[in-house]
């Protein structure tokens, strides 16, 4: 069971989503990922891909401007903080 929330619309982090539950045990060992995972357009002021990653203190919140940048933040925090990629 992965303990992450996904806002946006109805598929728009469908992918990011499956993308992280298939890594984060196989990077970090543990079935659990404490990971929010949001769609939010204002984060790119100019309407081009853009995400934050921000720590929460129990885990991480990725927020991308659409579901795209949403992967590519779900990639970045794989990369820097499961050593995959």
């Amino acid at each position: 069971m992965l303990a992450f929330a996904a806002f946006g619309q109805a598929g728009e982090c469908d992918v990011a989503k499956a993308e992280l539950a298939k890594y984060w045990q196989t990077v970090t060992g543990r079935a659990e990922a404490p990971v929010e995972l949001a769609v939010e357009p204002s984060v790119s002021a100019s309407g081009n891909d853009a995400y934050t990653i921000v720590s929460t203190g129990t885990g991480a919140k990725i927020t991308g401007s659409n579901g795209r940048s949403l992967l590519y933040g779900v990639y970045d925090l794989l990369e820097r903080r499961g050593g995959c990629g």
